[in-house]
């Protein structure tokens, strides 16, 4: 497994994020054919809009250094290992996916909501104010408030507090729920690290680096983040490129190395993006013109089951402004609010409800 994880725990990993990878195309919410592509990610964190994928708290209001997720940053999709959820157009959270394990991941409290996270088997979302409630498997947090943003993880979650502050909870003794202090923008977490954008819009991640550098994030200013399972990626403010780092960069085997983790997820096409959400060896963004980019494994669909091509990576065209990605499957909110999803398409993992419009 990864420098980051143990073996036993990739190997479960990858078996519940392959395992029973289903020959059922994927469909579109909107009652639409499905992708030609067939259908647990880390976590995702931005600045304008997540993801997914990708996350940034939001902007300080006025001089109280409280940030407001809910007013600009809101998330409204949010894909799991085998599942996906998202806010409808009645604020409400809709979910789908039939879990081999099933830990209520797919029944979310009754909201209203206004922003919703997750990853794995766990998922939280935020009303209107600063509360937040989870469900899913246990991950440190049930419920909260005075929270604008969360990242969630395995072993661990970590809180944006609406005074910029980052708190994190689960396994307290592993360094990656042992926070900096100071004020920050966003929050994201993935096993054995998190990372966060400062005010100045400067990278700080923590917990374990490994071989592949997990904790070297690049110089310069940050509007988004995502974190994968072996990968790591922001969107650089000004021109908007994508700046990878983690297992999967140039030099790297590619597929070929003895554990499998490298497949050029950190190696990101040119040009400006708008959104970022990273999975299990997969990296999808909405570029500036609102189509959508991926790369790493599953650019193209061939024996999912064993190979872990499921055509994740093949996004279907079109204009988009958000996107997620789970283990191995990805979905995006098109612009008149319909989702689409390609990749593994085990346990309808891919298939949203038939009308689902995300607000």
């Amino acid at each position: 497994m990864s420098r980051v994880l143990n073996a036993s725990y990739h190997l479960t990993l990858l078996l519940a994020a392959l395992v029973g990878c289903s020959n059922k195309p994927p469909s579109h919410a909107d009652g639409g054919a499905g992708s030609d592509a067939g259908a647990g990610q880390a976590g995702s964190s931005d600045g304008a809009g997540t993801g997914g994928m990708v996350s940034e708290g939001g902007a300080a209001s006025g001089g109280s250094g409280t940030v407001d997720v809910v007013s600009g940053s809101a998330r409204r999709l949010a894909l799991g290992t085998e599942y996906g959820c998202a806010l409808d157009t009645t604020d409400a959270v809709v979910c789908w996916g039939s879990p081999t394990l099933d830990d209520g991941q797919t029944k979310p409290p009754k909201g209203p909501f206004k922003h919703v996270r997750g990853y794995g088997s766990s998922n939280c979302a935020f009303g209107e104010g600063h509360d937040f409630e989870c469900w899913g498997a246990p991950f440190g947090y049930a419920k909260g408030s005075k929270a604008t943003d969360i990242g969630i993880s395995t072993r661990h979650g970590c809180i944006l507090g609406t005074d910029g502050t980052i708190a994190c909870a689960g396994d307290t003794t592993r360094p990656e729920a042992m926070p900096p202090t100071g004020t920050f923008r966003a929050v994201a977490a993935a096993p054995g690290r998190s990372c966060a954008i400062k005010p100045d819009g400067t990278l700080t991640c923590w917990g374990i680096s490994g071989a592949d550098g997990h904790l070297d994030a690049p110089a310069g200013k940050y509007s988004k983040l995502a974190l994968g399972e072996f990968n790591e990626c922001a969107i650089r403010e000004g021109d908007g490129q994508v700046v990878c780092w983690g297992a999967g960069k140039d030099g790297d085997p590619n597929g070929a190395d003895p554990q499998g983790n490298y497949w050029g997820q950190s190696i990101p096409p040119a040009g400006a993006f708008a959104d970022i959400c990273a999975g299990l060896f997969h990296t999808c963004g909405i570029r500036a013109d609102g189509t959508l980019a991926c790369w790493g494994r599953g650019t193209q669909t061939n024996n999912c089951q064993t190979t872990g091509e499921c055509g994740q990576a093949a996004p279907p065209a079109g204009t988009f402004w958000e996107v997620d990605c789970g283990a191995t499957h990805t979905c995006a909110v098109a612009q008149d609010g319909s989702v689409s999803c390609w990749g593994s398409n085990s346990s309808d993992r891919a298939t949203p409800p038939a009308g689902l419009r995300a607000r």
